[in-house]
């Protein structure tokens, strides 16, 4: 008998919550997970030990999470296009620096 009130009383909130919210209410977003947001992309110029200087965007001035560090301290970071697509890669044991474009 009480699990029969609790399905019933369950019953009745959902119907009252469905009638307060209308149509707007979109149930797929409840189950849907959040993405965490794309960090912006930054204009660089980098400068390579060879004395190749090379532009492109990465999206952070250090390891990030998409990039790998191997096991002896090589690394392979990402470079990319302005739309975010990726273009080549680097390592930072032969980067000397990077310099910020505006």
């Amino acid at each position: 008998m009480k699990r029969k009130t609790i399905i019933v009383l369950l019953f009745v909130f959902l119907l009252v919550t469905l009638s307060i919210t209308g149509c707007q209410l979109n149930v797929q977003q409840l189950w849907q997970k959040t993405q965490p947001a794309e960090p912006e992309l930054l204009n660089v110029e980098m400068h390579f030990t060879s004395g190749s200087v090379v532009y492109g965007y990465v999206k952070n001035l250090g390891i990030g999470e998409e990039d790998e560090v191997f096991n002896g301290g090589s690394s392979v970071c990402y470079i990319y296009d302005q739309q975010g697509k990726i273009i080549g890669t680097f390592n930072y044991s032969r980067l000397e620096y990077m310099k910020l474009i505006p």
